[in-house]
């Protein structure tokens, strides 16, 4: 029996589950026909990455959940922000050139934002206010200390959300 996200803790999470997998890049890129195919490879928490297939996002809390009272019955959440990491292996035609990797994937990430910001503008989707990558993607290397865990590149995302 699964069970449904409900509430100010955990609709965020899943909103911007769902706002990632409306994204025509995203499908693409995890092979998707539909949203709730592209959806499946976006998890609510962080998970155990050593069995995870990738290319995939984790969707958690970044900092801290703020929730205030406006009026004497009315509060609202935010401003707040969720974290989110999105992991993709690197295709083979850019494993020799670290700087086509790198670009490869910058490319995909942002052609996501710049589709999830389109779908916020629509008023129907999740109201994701910024996006900030505070330090660049990585690439994991065949040859790091990592070394079985394959050749990807992983970007950690801040979304705020909120009032």
């Amino acid at each position: 029996m699964s069970v449904d996200p409900s509430g100010m803790l955990s609709e965020p999470l899943d909103n911007l589950a769902t706002l990632i997998a409306n994204c025509a890049t995203w499908r693409t890129w995890v092979e998707a026909d539909t949203v709730a195919e592209a959806k499946a490879s976006i998890y609510p928490s962080p998970v155990d990455f050593d069995d995870m297939a990738r290319p995939y996002a984790c969707i958690w809390w970044d900092r801290e959940f703020r929730k205030r009272a406006i009026a004497e019955y009315t509060s609202v959440a935010g401003p707040n922000s969720l974290e989110l990491v999105i992991e993709a292996d690197v295709p083979e035609a850019y494993r020799d050139d670290h700087t086509d990797a790198m670009y490869w994937f910058l490319n995909q990430l942002g052609a996501i934002i710049a589709e999830a910001e389109a779908l916020v503008a629509t008023g129907n989707y999740f109201l994701a206010r910024g996006w900030h990558m505070e330090r660049n993607a990585i690439r994991r290397s065949l040859h790091e200390e990592s070394a079985g865990d394959g050749d990807y590149m992983r970007a950690v995302l801040r979304v705020e959300y909120g009032a």
